[in-house]
């Protein structure tokens, strides 16, 4: 929804990046019809979802915001993901990770390594005020990965003053996979 009202906004101001911003949440609307119910799918296709998201985000924010994505050049076409796995962490860095008023970054990276998929995402952590609950999405996401991985991840969350980093490895050959 809030793509749809930036969109909204941009038309009257900049109607060429208006159009942009409607092919990237096309892309992504396009993936969430189409794919995420399946059970797994390529990870390149994965990879495909998490970069439109990232290119949407970008369109948002200004160019003081540092998003960067750092990606192999290559997909093995055999690796198998469930979908939407890897987009909480993107959205909480983007969520937690912006301000308007500081320098703020958002950096992603996976990598590939014979079986394993490392994945870390890390960005600025600007101080959240006391009043603000904190969401249940990270244990979410810890009760997904055990039901589909059981002991064949690792995942591990810090927190600096300056930076909230998250890294995931997965064990996609490892004997408790269950999809």
């Amino acid at each position: 929804m809030n793509t749809l009202n930036n969109i909204h906004a941009l038309i009257d101001v900049d109607s060429e990046k208006a159009k942009e911003t409607v092919i990237e949440l096309s892309k992504l609307m396009r993936f969430l019809l189409y794919e995420s119910g399946q059970r797994v799918i390529p990870l390149a296709k994965e990879v495909t979802f998490l970069s439109n998201f990232v290119e949407l985000m970008k369109l948002r924010y200004t160019e003081n915001i540092d998003i960067q994505m750092e990606l192999p050049e290559s997909i093995p076409s055999s690796i198998q993901v469930p979908p939407l796995l890897l987009l909480p962490f993107l959205e909480n860095a983007f969520k937690h990770g912006i301000s308007y008023r500081k320098p703020s970054y958002v950096h992603f990276s996976l990598s590939i390594n014979e079986s394993k998929l490392c994945c870390i995402v890390k960005n600025s952590n600007h101080s959240r005020g006391d009043n603000q609950k904190v969401g249940i999405g990270l244990d979410n996401v810890r009760k997904r990965l055990q039901i589909l991985f059981g002991s064949s991840y690792q995942l591990n969350v810090s927190s600096t003053d300056e930076e909230f980093r998250v890294d995931l490895t997965l064990d996609l050959a490892g004997s408790n996979v269950n999809f």
